[in-house]
């Protein structure tokens, strides 16, 4: 099974996004997200391909966690690097690997 590795930029994200769904929706929410990623992340250490690739940046792929939250992963070996978790709904122009 293959080993999730969070950057530094990718935790950052998480936080925020977590805090924002507590403050602006409620606990029970950020929790049922929390809840789905983890989900998630057990399926993409089965099964690393199960994204899908980027158009933009060939070794990126990319993971629907909820319907308007994205992880942005990478596979090395047996290391999932997890690069980034956008919210859809922000601007596009924040995302380093949003696919134009």
């Amino acid at each position: 099974m293959a080993k999730i590795i969070w950057t530094r930029e990718a935790t950052r994200e998480l936080q925020a996004l977590v805090t924002y769904l507590r403050s602006n929706w409620s606990k029970a929410v950020a929790e049922e997200f929390i809840g789905t990623l983890d989900d998630k992340l057990k399926l993409l250490q089965e099964i690393p391909d199960t994204g899908v690739a980027s158009y933009e940046y060939d070794t990126v792929r990319r993971l629907l966690i909820a319907r308007n939250r994205v992880l942005y992963y990478q596979t090395a070996g047996d290391a999932i690097y997890i690069l980034n978790v956008f919210d859809l709904l922000s601007d596009q122009e924040e995302n380093p690997y949003f696919d134009s």
